[in-house]
């Protein structure tokens, strides 16, 4: 009866991990949604945003795995005339890392050098860790 109980519990336990996680992400991605329309709101009502603004739009982005919309938030702000600031490139190349995306990390790494905006610990940090997923999904690969 022990066994059989434990043998359950271990085939439910990877469904309710799956379970929450995918419930993580959904909740993300609705907190990014509803920045986004809060964003275009403060546009629609004449209010500019800044580099704060643009940091903290890109940011949220990243971390609910949104790497396109930063990456066109990112072109928003250079086209509105805002110049991106190390925060800026290093929520960008964290977007990247979380969409698996390392070669456009390692682009916006070099075009952040060409900028003259100096790398920081946090941009080495989201860069080593877009290099670490391209291996684990390397190694992941080598072994099928």
């Amino acid at each position: 009866m022990a066994l059989t109980a434990a043998a359950s519990l271990a085939k439910t336990q990877p469904a309710q991990a799956a379970s929450r996680h995918i419930g993580d992400r959904v909740l993300r991605i609705q907190r990014n949604h509803a920045l986004q329309l809060l964003f275009g709101s403060m546009r629609k009502a004449g209010v500019q945003p800044d580099v704060v603004t643009y940091n903290s739009v890109i940011t949220a982005c990243a971390k609910s795995e949104q790497w396109k919309a930063a990456e066109r938030t990112f072109e928003e702000m250079q086209a509105a005339g805002v110049k991106p600031t190390v925060i800026s490139y290093s929520a960008l190349i964290s977007s990247y890392e979380k969409g698996a995306q390392w070669e456009l990390a390692s682009e916006v790494f070099e075009e952040m050098k060409a900028a003259g905006v100096k790398p920081n610990v946090i941009t080495y940090n989201a860069l080593l860790s877009a290099y670490n997923a391209l291996l684990s999904a390397y190694e992941k690969g080598a072994q099928w």
